[in-house]
């Protein structure tokens, strides 16, 4: 008799469609694939009133494309500023003096506040969106998914300077976004911000029903439940 269970068995054809079993009798869990370090994937954040939030990271070349165009309208901004300011100092005699090397370092002191100013106040007053980020369709926020305030612009944006090395290239930034799962750079990862694209849906997770009760409930609208920055997390992204 145990030879012909033996034969059976050897003869039996195999199925690679059955699950995998332990020695405990229990089925092994299935093996699941390594999110891929891709800048253009769809992330989803759950607020704490249960409301799911799915939209798509923005990629390197895009978000280098605004950057470009940022950069272009800083340096106009700037030379303007500069012919201005050269142009008024130049009529003073005192500037050609002693007092030429101060006013050389209060106008790069300037010219550095007008650069990272243009960032933070554009990401923090406009919803996350500087002029070339609104064009091309990307918005900055926060990990949860809710609106930069001016605090977390200016932190993000200081750090800027490190992303910017070697020069004005991004070197480090490219690479700390390429490495970054979310596509973060260094000022992103300090900051607890990311950078999405403006194609996003938004809806709410189904809660679990509840056990009955003896005595029945009064059902509680859900709307109830969400507050003011989730609502406007919401109606930014439908």
């Amino acid at each position: 008799m145990s030879s012909v269970r033996a034969r059976r068995a050897m003869t039996r054809p195999l199925d690679f469609r059955s699950p995998r079993r332990n020695f405990g009798g229990m089925p092994a869990p299935s093996p699941t694939r390594p999110a891929r370090a891709s800048l253009d994937a769809s992330i989803d954040v759950e607020t704490p009133e249960l409301v799911a939030v799915s939209y798509e990271l923005a990629g390197i070349g895009s978000r280098a494309a605004a950057a470009l165009l940022d950069t272009l309208l800083v340096g106009v901004l700037l030379a303007l500023l500069d012919w201005v300011a050269f142009s008024a100092l130049g009529a003073l005699p005192t500037v050609r003096g002693a007092a030429g090397p101060w006013v050389l370092a209060a106008i790069v002191l300037f010219q550095f506040a007008v650069v990272w100013g243009w960032f933070v106040l554009w990401e923090g007053l406009a919803d996350g969106q500087t002029p070339a980020k609104r064009w091309l369709g990307l918005r900055v926020v926060q990990d949860g998914g809710f609106s930069l305030t001016l605090g977390v612009a200016a932190v993000r944006n200081l750090v800027r300077i490190v992303d910017a090395q070697p020069g004005l290239l991004y070197v480090v930034g490219v690479l700390a976004a390429a490495l970054s799962p979310r596509g973060k750079r260094l000022g992103d990862l300090v900051a607890g911000t990311i950078v999405v694209r403006e194609r996003v849906t938004a809806g709410a997770r189904r809660a679990a029903p509840a056990a009955p009760l003896e005595a029945p409930r009064a059902e509680v609208p859900r709307a109830t439940l969400l507050d003011d920055d989730a609502f406007a997390l919401l109606e930014r992204f439908t």
